[in-house]
């Protein structure tokens, strides 16, 4: 059938007709076009992302050169030591850092956010490095970006805090996730990282968990290829301190003299030998720890120069062991060498100054300033629990020495309030190293003397059970010639004797003597110890009719202060007061005694006593009583 030759028809035809070859050339030269336009663009693309790729690259380059050049970072996206700066020099890097890197470069502005958050909080700006620590982590959120070094700082900076819980838990998160075949950089700032856990945990009372963290984090740095010594230094280090802490005193100086010898002559072997000095204060062997001291500030001047904050440190440390050792007026010296070089880096509210009003709370309580005393005493407290909160380990340190200069301070009445204010403190410490399972001797053996110097009779057979206690402690923890084993056997005689066991407490005064006779190097405590013993066993030998014991007594006690402590002359004043007092009149009168008590040297229950051997000296010479 023939179709109709219309233009209609002519249409159907060509519709039914075969497509020629040149419709097909022409959908193959367009889809030939449509790939190359789309290699095109992904040419174009894959350029663009090498350009973004290569500024990226650049930017990192420029700001990881500002860093070093101005703080002395050389990795600023892995952990290193916190650099020390001034306000004005962060403000300024921080500054050049944002005209350098965009948020559009996050990882590189995180990281360099980090780093100075970091520097930040070393000189107490906690605030500004909460606020870049986060500004940090929101931009790695935001983009979807993970960093050790961040995640690392905040948990540190958490840590500074005594902000434990959540500090363990981000912690925790993060060493959860894994970081297989990763780089060696990476493989130690995860180690920090799990540092970092251990210290959270051991400001949770997890003295175990802890422990555990750091032994795990040590194994495995141990096997790194290479080994990294610097690190390994730093987590025996920590270890050391909390063996200390412990009272393991013979396992903290091991940890510690292993990381300084293994990495001698860098600020890490200062730093492991910065806790060597604080343990050998700590067990009470002040000539060991002056001496390290010593080297220590030699070594930070040497590392760091004469200027330096961590100098700064040294030399309080060993203002420390001086005063400990009974070199007060090298004490006061080294003190005020570090106090200038703190101030000037840190300023009046950092707790390192807190470190500085401690030691002249001090020297005041020694020289008998107490309002003095006292007030840099709460001015530290106040430092430490403003930046770190109230169970910081050192706002607990400070706190003690606050416990300590009320308890014993001028107004020694059992009822009034800086005593009640006082004691109430110190059981307070007593209580948190029961909850936290640390060792508190020092603090448990302060309530018991506290309450044998002061509370009314009735309190002294608790006073007895609790030195008694902690004596077992002592005599567990401390080495023989501790001031604090001295103080402990020292106390106890006084309560015997305030109790009316007089015979006994001068025997015990009398072998506590003869026990340290000929010792050169005694601390300073036990040498104010000897001269009250002595002074006790004058009073009694008034009081028993034994004039010629008394002023021997007297005589000893003399000599030996101006000896040992001829800076800090009350004691030997004392000696020669009474000396002169019984070689003038035979007795201890009565008008003496309200003399000391105006003049503020005796006071509470010694001023009972005193008086007390005054009658009973006086009952002597008019012969009502015979010599015992």
């Amino acid at each position: 059938m023939a179709t109709s030759s219309t233009p209609a028809g002519d249409a159907v035809a060509r519709a039914d007709r075969p497509r020629p070859k040149t419709r097909v050339r022409l959908w193959l030269a367009l889809g030939a076009l449509a790939l190359l336009a789309g290699l095109a663009g992904a040419a174009v693309h894959s350029a663009r992302q090498h350009r973004d790729l290569e500024r990226s690259a650049r930017i990192h380059a420029q700001v990881a050169a500002l860093f070093e050049s101005r703080l002395g970072v050389d990795a600023i996206c892995h952990l290193e030591r916190a650099p020390f700066a001034s306000i004005a020099w962060l403000i300024d890097t921080e500054v050049q850092l944002r005209r350098l890197a965009s948020s559009e470069q996050a990882l590189t502005l995180a990281c360099g956010l980090s780093v100075l958050a970091r520097s930040h909080a070393l000189i107490g700006r906690y605030a500004q490095a909460e606020r870049l620590s986060g500004e940090a982590n929101g931009l790695l959120d935001r983009h979807g970006l993970e960093n050790l070094s961040v995640t690392a700082t905040t948990v540190s900076l958490m840590n500074l805090q005594a902000r434990y819980a959540p500090a363990e838990k981000i912690a925790k998160a993060e060493l959860r996730r894994g970081h297989d075949g990763i780089d060696m950089a990476t493989r130690l700032d995860q180690l920090r990282l799990q540092l970092e856990l251990s210290r959270a945990q051991w400001g949770l009372a997890d003295d175990d968990g802890a422990m555990s963290s750091l032994e795990d984090a040590l194994a495995q740095a141990r096997v790194l290829v290479p080994p990294n010594a610097g690190l390994i230094a730093e987590l025996l280090s920590q270890r050391g301190e909390w063996r200390g802490r412990r009272f393991d005193f013979s396992g903290a100086e091991h940890d510690l003299t292993q990381a300084i010898a293994m990495s001698q002559g860098t600020t890490q072997a200062d730093n492991a030998r910065y806790q060597l000095v604080r343990m050998l204060s700590y067990s009470e062997q002040p000539e060991r720890a002056t001496a390290e001291a010593g080297q220590l500030v030699a070594d930070r001047q040497a590392h760091l120069g004469a200027q330096h904050p961590d100098t700064g440190r040294a030399w309080i440390a060993q203002s420390d062991a001086q005063y400990n050792a009974g070199h007060i007026s090298d004490s006061i010296g080294a003190l005020q060498h570090g106090k200038a070089i703190v101030l000037a880096s840190y300023g009046a509210r950092h707790p390192e100054y807190a470190e500085v009003l401690r030691l002249e709370s001090l020297h005041d309580y020694m020289h008998m300033r107490y309002d003095s005393s006292v007030g840099k005493a709460r001015e530290a407290v106040k430092i430490c629990e403003q930046a770190f909160g109230p169970t910081h380990e050192q706002t607990l340190r400070v706190r003690f020495n606050l416990a300590t200069k009320l308890t014993f301070g001028l107004d020694s009445r059992w009822d009034s309030p800086d005593y009640r204010e006082g004691l109430g403190m110190l059981e307070d410490l007593v209580q948190t190293g029961s909850e936290t399972d640390i060792p508190m001797p020092y603090e448990k053996m302060t309530v018991g003397i506290a309450l044998a110097m002061r509370a009314p009779e009735h309190e002294l057979p608790r006073a007895e059970r609790i030195l008694r206690e902690v004596q077992v402690d002592i005599h567990q923890y401390l080495p023989a010639r501790a001031a604090a084993r001295s103080y402990v056997d020292f106390t106890l005689a006084s309560v015997m004797y305030r109790d009316g066991r007089q015979v006994q407490a001068d025997e015990q005064f009398a072998r506590f003597v003869q026990a340290r006779d000929g010792e050169q190097s005694l601390p300073l405590p036990t040498r104010t110890l000897i001269h009250e013993a002595l002074m006790y066993r004058a009073l009694y030998a008034m009081s028993t009719c034994r004039r010629e014991d008394a002023l021997t007594a007297l005589r000893k006690a003399l000599k030996s202060d101006r000896e040992h402590l001829s800076q800090a002359r009350i004691y030997a004043r004392q000696a020669q007061d009474y000396l002169g007092e019984i070689e003038r009149h035979g007795v201890l009168s009565e008008h003496f005694g309200r003399k000391q008590v105006a003049d503020k040297r005796l006071d509470g229950a010694d001023a009972k006593l005193y008086f007390q051997a005054s009658r009973l000296s006086l009952d002597c010479s008019r012969g009502l009583l015979a010599k015992r």
